[in-house]
């Protein structure tokens, strides 16, 4: 299992950049992105260089979760289309 999961994980990090693609054309993600953009423009404009750089390491930190969640959702949501694919063809 440990081994599949390894697998697949290989197989995200060789799609990543076409998924990334996909979801950059979605026109949801593209609101949201202007959203944050906006938002973190205020920010800046509100606060010391100091409280900034700290926001800076938390969305760093936030962004690096959120990329092992993401990976691992990929990992989970392909390993139980596989199981049931497995499943149907018995």
């Amino acid at each position: 299992m440990k081994k599949d999961k390894e697998t697949i994980g290989e197989l995200y990090e060789l799609l990543r950049e076409e998924i990334d693609e996909i979801i950059a054309d979605n026109s949801n993600y593209e609101n949201v992105r202007k959203k944050c953009s906006e938002s973190e423009e205020k920010l800046r404009n509100r606060i010391t260089r100091e409280e900034y750089r700290l926001v800076e390491k938390f969305l760093d930190d936030f962004s690096e979760l959120t990329e092992i969640q993401t990976k691992e959702s990929f990992i989970t949501g392909f390993s139980i289309a596989n199981k049931y694919r497995d499943e149907s063809m018995r």
